[in-house]
């Protein structure tokens, strides 16, 4: 099983805020000890400008920074155990603000 209710809110112009529920211990095969957060851009094909993070089992939020400004990106996480990466979650939408000027 994925991460569950997975949320993202822009909350500037080159940050998304990713927050979800964990995934409950009876699915998990053992305690996860990290989290695989997969993220690209909606306007291009999923093998170019793609990206990979992992973070911390016990976190239930992250700012993915340093992206586009106004621009739509697809987010997909998984836990990570001993036993290796879990199953993706279906793909959530966000876009980025765009700046005031």
């Amino acid at each position: 099983m994925a991460p569950w209710s997975i949320a993202a809110v822009n909350i500037s112009s080159t940050t998304i805020l990713l927050t979800w529920l964990p995934i409950p211990s009876s699915f998990s095969n053992g305690r996860i000890v990290e989290y695989r957060i997969s993220y690209f851009k909606a306007e291009t094909p999923r093998n170019e400008d793609s990206w990979q993070t992992v973070i911390d089992g016990q976190k239930l939020s992250y700012n993915i920074t340093g992206l586009e400004r106004f621009t739509k990106y697809w987010f997909r996480m998984a836990g990570i155990n001993r036993r290796g990466v879990g199953v993706d979650s279906d793909p959530i939408i966000a876009r980025t603000d765009e700046d005031s000027k």
